[in-house]
């Protein structure tokens, strides 16, 4: 084998044996080659090497003896030094932490080479002589990420803008004016007091930044630009304004119109956000209506679209009309609409001191169980009372008396003859030796004779002047109620919850006559408000003008919170449904097969509408705990710096892009240098070197 040569740098030829390994070289070169570090020059001082030159400690022309192992790489211990000590240290950190294979040196496909920017022709000749490996790879891929040159890079836009518009102004005054120099001034001041808030500074540190092996790191750029920009955000909380600021602001465009696009997009990106935040903060803590929410403290069993509201409800509504799975939401709105029957008739029961079974299933099956439970709770105390007339029974019944005779001549003649066939000679029989006293057997009947006229009268094919009668009959069942609680001081307070229960009671009665023949006794919010306003016994209704009267409170809310959404019959709003949920579940025409992420989404959007599910779902929106509220009064409190910070992440990464580019541009310009001067030397002869992949 022949021995290895190597020139020291007097261009003494030194012969090593045969198979020396590096390590032997390099101590006996240093020996015989010793450095005086004193006589050194400070890299970049006068009579220095350049940075980038050549190290004549371990080599003179580096043309064979970094070729040790001849396959053409270069043991970088000994390369040629232009490559920034950035990416030096770089690559000796990854070789530590077993990141890169050492025997792979820069240069090589393994480990990419990257081109120092502006490398003469000259240099990129002796890479390749040596026998190093172009890759084409962006110099951003080989620099690391610098969090606090990203703060520069975030807040400079912002700021060189904003000179430059004050620059612009200078110069329009001087128009104005007539000035002379003065936007040639303020340049001048610009550039010496502040450079780096100029394009110009701004390009200089970025030159440096890439010699350094450094680009702007994407948390530093979002954290510059929003503390450069937070002044909008104090100034306003509109979110179309703070963004288009935004925009502007941080806009790299050079021209009226890509200031005008900048401006717009920041706009359209802040409102967006704006709505994105508000939805945060609605699942965070979702703001349930007052309205809904004394439904659910009352207990009525809302659906998930009745529930949350908006569009949730709207979507809901519309699903019902969708063939299939339509049945879902129609299901969890009818047992929405039996709470309030059930609940409804939980009044009347809780005045007495009964609970309501949960077994019935139908309106009338609840109204028959709340009839005979207040009937019974009645019959009970009726023979524990003292049953006598008193002169305030007397003074409202002739009132009411006068007052019926304003009805219609059939109705009026009725009322009459029920007070002459059966209230008079009740009244008669207690005068004289009975001393005013009604037995409690003769109040009974007269409660059951006055109880059926009222149902009678009140059905739903019933007549509006027949309805008239029979809620002046039902005023005669009240005072005589009210009577008999005055004359039964002891048991006041149980014949209150009575007659408390008997008043509801006729309520629910003329609602539940209302329903239509196959609701079996569930009436609707609406046909609950109606009954109550006909029950309203004060003057022209004022306390159903009020809302005021029995139910209202109930019939309203509920009315309000389950009223239809869709006014168009649902059929476009329901045909944009079918129509997604077909695209959704099936494919292309022909080649039909089911999407098992739309079975997976559909399945998991069903479990609020069983009744389990629906109860989680209630418990999930409605019992929040108390730092949800905090956390979202604090989000709403600050949503325009969301707003802020979603527009700057989107100029950051407008930015990044820019400068990718950029950069892709420059690695393109390299590669071409490369690859003509690689064609020089093969037209000299000199030629030609293995070239990695373009």
């Amino acid at each position: 084998m022949d021995p290895i040569i190597v020139v020291g740098p007097d261009g003494v030829e030194n012969e090593f044996p045969a198979g020396t390994d590096d390590a032997t070289i390099s101590r006996a070169m240093a020996e015989a080659y010793p450095v005086d570090q004193e006589a050194q020059a400070a890299p970049g001082a006068e009579g220095a090497p350049a940075a980038d030159a050549p190290d004549p400690a371990t080599a003179s022309d580096g043309t064979r003896w970094n070729d040790n192992d001849g396959d053409g790489n270069i043991d970088y211990r000994n390369s040629w030094q232009g490559v920034n000590e950035a990416q030096a240290q770089a690559w000796a950190d990854q070789v530590n932490a077993g990141q890169i294979n050492p025997n792979f040196p820069p240069g090589t496909n393994e480990n990419p080479f990257v081109i120092p920017e502006n490398m003469p022709d000259e240099q990129i000749q002796d890479l390749i002589e040596r026998g190093v490996t172009y890759i084409d790879r962006e110099g951003r891929t080989q620099r690391k990420a610098d969090d606090l040159y990203g703060v520069y890079v975030g807040a400079a836009r912002p700021a060189i803008n904003t000179m430059n518009w004050l620059e612009n102004g200078v110069q329009a005054v001087e128009g104005a004016l007539g000035g002379e120099g003065w936007d040639e001034g303020f340049h001048d001041w610009r550039l010496e007091n502040t450079r780096y808030a100029t394009q110009e500074g701004y390009d200089e540190l970025e030159a440096l930044s890439r010699q350094a092996g450094a680009r702007p790191g994407r948390g530093g750029q979002l954290a510059g630009a929003v503390a450069a920009t937070a002044p909008l955000a104090l100034a306003t909380r509109n979110p179309w304004l703070v963004g288009a600021g935004e925009g502007a602001l941080s806009s790299n465009a050079d021209d009226a119109m890509g200031l005008a696009r900048d401006t717009a997009i920041g706009a359209v990106v802040g409102k967006g956000s704006d709505v994105a935040l508000r939805g945060l903060g609605a699942m965070i803590d979702p703001q349930i209506a007052a309205p809904t929410r004394r439904l659910l403290d009352e207990g009525v069993e809302l659906s998930p679209g009745q529930l949350a509201g908006g569009l949730a409800h709207r979507l809901e509504d519309a699903t019902t009309g969708v063939p299939g799975i339509g049945e879902l939401p129609n299901a969890a709105q009818r047992r929405a609409q039996e709470s309030v029957v059930r609940v409804a008739a939980q009044r009347p029961l809780t005045s007495i001191g009964v609970e309501l079974p949960r077994n019935l299933q139908t309106g009338h099956e609840i109204i028959d169980y709340t009839q005979r439970a207040v009937g019974d709770a009645y019959d009970e105390l009726i023979p524990q009372l003292d049953v006598r007339l008193d002169q305030q029974f007397a003074q409202e019944f002739n009132a009411l008396r006068a007052s019926a005779r304003n009805m219609q001549a059939p109705q009026a003649e009725m009322f009459e003859r029920l007070i002459m066939n059966e209230i008079a000679p009740r009244f008669n029989a207690a005068m004289g030796p009975a001393n005013g006293r009604i037995t409690g057997e003769s109040f009974k009947e007269l409660e059951s004779i006055l109880g059926r006229e009222v149902r009678d009268f009140s059905t739903g094919l019933a007549s509006p002047h027949d309805r008239r009668y029979a809620n002046a009959v039902r005023e005669v069942q009240a005072q005589l109620r009210d009577m008999l609680a005055r004359g039964n001081p002891a048991h006041a307070e149980r014949l209150t919850g009575i007659n408390d229960a008997y008043r509801q009671l006729a309520v629910l009665e003329d609602a539940a006559n209302r329903a239509p023949a196959g609701a079996r006794g569930r009436f609707t919010p609406e046909q609950l408000n109606t009954a109550a306003r006909n029950a309203d016994p004060s003057v022209r209704r004022r306390a159903a003008a009020r809302g005021d009267a029995l139910f209202m409170d109930l019939s309203q809310d509920a009315g309000e919170i389950m009223a239809r959404t869709v006014n168009d019959s649902g059929t476009a709003t329901r045909g944009v449904i079918t129509a997604g949920l077909g695209a959704a579940f099936l494919n292309q025409s022909l080649n039909i097969s089911v999407n098992p992420w739309a079975v997976g989404a559909l399945a998991f959007g069903a479990i609020p509408y069983n009744r389990t599910g629906n109860r989680l779902f209630t418990a999930a929106m409605a019992n929040r705990p108390e730092w949800a509220g905090t956390l979202r009064g604090a989000l709403d409190g600050n949503r325009q710096f969301g707003v802020l910070g979603s527009v700057a992440s989107n100029q950051v990464e407008r930015n990044e892009g820019r400068m990718e580019r950029d950069e892709a541009n420059m690695a393109a310009d390299e590669r071409n240098r490369w690859m003509a001067v690689q064609e020089r030397m093969e037209a000299s002869g000199l030629g030609s070197t293995q070239q990695g992949p373009y």
